[in-house]
């Protein structure tokens, strides 16, 4: 493995719409482990984007039983409290199974990030972190999805019905080796 050590990083801009779930930007040395996303949506309409949606009636029926049961069990790795430890010694055997790995960076410059929006559990990482064991589970009725950008919505009708006995049952369990 060939060990790479970059001196500058110079970044003007990035610019990003929307980061869903379990997403993210990631600049520099990032170690994003055991990370889950589990998502029931039911949409009448789905999601706009710099759109025009005029006189729509949207009707949503979810009455299940039993409406998204998410079982969510991810075996983490048992690890340090990192508090006073040098992060790079502690994530070295994970960098290890990894080609061309940049192994230092000595300086990162970012002008600007604009996100318009960001999901559940998203992040926006600069520098060395370490982000183990993030978990996004949701259960969404939604009668138009999410609108982004200039969206214009005129004398829409949205009827959602959603008569579960249970809804959105969600275990998450961590387990640590």
């Amino acid at each position: 493995m060939e060990n790479k050590i970059i001196h500058d990083v110079n970044i003007t801009g990035i610019t990003v719409h929307n980061i869903d779930s379990s997403s993210g930007i990631f600049v520099g040395i990032n170690n994003a482990n055991y990370w889950t996303s589990q998502l029931k949506a039911n949409q009448g309409f789905g999601p706009l984007s710099s759109s025009q949606a005029i006189q729509n009636i949207n009707v949503v029926v979810d009455n299940d039983c039993i409406d998204a049961p998410i079982e969510n069990n991810v075996q983490i790795p048992n690890r340090q409290d990192f508090i006073g430890v040098d992060v790079k010694k502690a994530d070295e055997a994970a960098l290890v199974n990894h080609h061309n790995i940049i192994q230092e960076i000595n300086n990162i410059d970012v002008d600007a990030i604009n996100v318009f929006s960001m999901d559940t559990n998203a992040a926006i990482s600069v520098g060395e972190n370490v982000l183990d064991g993030w978990s996004a589970h949701s259960k969404r009725n939604e009668g138009t999805g999410r609108s982004m950008g200039i969206t214009e919505q005129i004398l829409n009708t949205n009827i959602i019905m959603d008569q579960d006995i249970i809804d959105a049952q969600m275990n998450d369990v961590k387990i640590t080796k």
